[in-house]
């Protein structure tokens, strides 16, 4: 890991993969990004390789899965799309529908306070991208309200947009899901992860050909 413009960066192609699922070792793998002590927060990118169901309740706190490829369906039967965020209160039953592989952002915030949260599909669909900058920057939100202090937005950034240089009250990260960010010399591709912690100045952050991001905040508590 190496910090470029005031920003952590996470290559996906230095993580290792784990196998968290004992009784089917094959069928579900995953890499860490990040492990924020202070908010007790856990971020991974999840891959499932087969047919499988997932229906566990053991766990505590907030769990939110964002369907990034692929295709699944929820506790109720539920078909996420694509930014559909699956979203529970202890880790969230979900099954995969076809042998082909379905990718998961997944957020893990350990506080035994958001146990409460029942299993929802928060769909992106019911979104509207909301233009910024000009129409230079376009979001939408996926989690809002709905899971304490996270936040989770979908970002759009126009061909030679640019982050300046800024801080925040809270710890913001971004996972690269189409183009690519420009941080210094250092170039973060699709999969490649870059975290801000609070209050510390980051940027400029550049996008010379345009970029989606999935951005995630912790508001301060």
């Amino acid at each position: 890991m190496m910090t470029k413009a005031g920003c952590h960066i996470i290559r996906f192609a230095d993580l290792s993969w784990s196998y968290p699922n004992a009784q089917h070792p094959n069928s579900e793998k995953e890499k860490i990004y990040w492990h924020d002590d202070q908010n007790h927060l856990t971020l991974k990118y999840v891959e499932c390789s087969k047919p499988v169901t997932e229906n566990s309740t053991q766990g505590s706190g907030l769990y939110a899965h964002t369907l990034l490829e692929g295709s699944a369906t929820s506790h109720n039967n539920t078909v996420l799309s694509a930014m559909d965020v699956l979203l529970s209160g202890q880790i969230p039953s979900y099954s995969l529908q076809q042998s082909t592989h379905a990718h998961f952002f997944s957020c893990h915030q350990n506080d035994a306070t958001l146990h409460a949260i029942q299993t929802q599909v928060l769909a992106s669909s019911t979104a509207a991208w909301d233009p910024k900058a000009g129409g230079l920057l376009h979001m939408k939100p996926l989690i809002n309200k709905q899971a304490g202090r996270l936040m989770l937005t979908a970002m759009r950034l126009s061909a030679g947009f640019t982050v300046p240089v800024g801080s925040r009250p809270h710890i913001q990260a971004a996972l690269v899901l189409e183009g690519y960010a420009q941080l210094e010399s250092e170039k973060l591709m699709p999969k490649d992860f870059m975290v801000m912690d609070s209050g510390v100045a980051h940027g400029p952050i550049q996008f010379p050909e345009g970029a989606t991001l999935l951005m995630l905040a912790m508001n301060p508590a």
